[in-house]
């Protein structure tokens, strides 16, 4: 809702939260997350169900490995042992963008090209119909940037999704 208030100030305009497309529900399954940190085993056997339609929360202590057991169980950091799927389905979104046998390295070691490849596979990690991309060819050699071409080409145009 937009218009003037009565001190002559324009008041700004009401956006809707949310959708009202209805998607499809989505499980998401963990199972046997293991890592070993030096002699530490970090995390062991972490299995866990996200239901469709819940909030799950994911709580601990600041440095407990919330973050790092999320992004294992993702498929952004290859854990010693996992099996994660979406309604079934592995997903490996860094094989998706060519990061695949870089998964077990920080991400702080990466070359520009490969953070670039790193952000794309964060954006595609919910599935996303739409893709909206700041610069994605920044840090990119020529041979990244036809591999970038080709891939975009590919989520348009053979899956239909949105891509800016």
């Amino acid at each position: 809702m937009s218009g003037v208030s009565r001190r002559g100030r324009a008041r700004s305009t009401v956006i809707a939260n949310g959708s009202t497309t209805a998607v499809d529900p989505v499980r998401i399954e963990v199972s046997g997350l293991t890592e070993t940190l030096g002699r530490v085993r970090a995390v062991d056997e972490l299995s866990i169900t996200v239901e469709p339609g819940q909030v799950t929360g994911f709580l601990g202590p600041n440095g407990a490995g919330k973050t790092t057991t999320l992004r294992m169980a993702l498929c952004l950091v290859t854990p010693d042992r996992a099996t994660t799927t979406f309604n079934g389905t592995p997903y490996a979104v860094l094989d998706q963008v060519g990061l695949g046998p870089a998964g077990g390295r920080r991400a702080g070691c990466y070359s520009p090209g490969m953070r670039q490849r790193l952000g794309l596979a964060t954006a595609l990690l919910g599935d996303p119909a739409v893709l909206v991309l700041d610069e994605p060819a920044n840090g990119l050699d020529p041979e990244g940037i036809q591999w970038l071409r080709g891939f975009l080409r590919q989520l348009a145009h053979d899956q239909g999704r949105t891509c800016w």
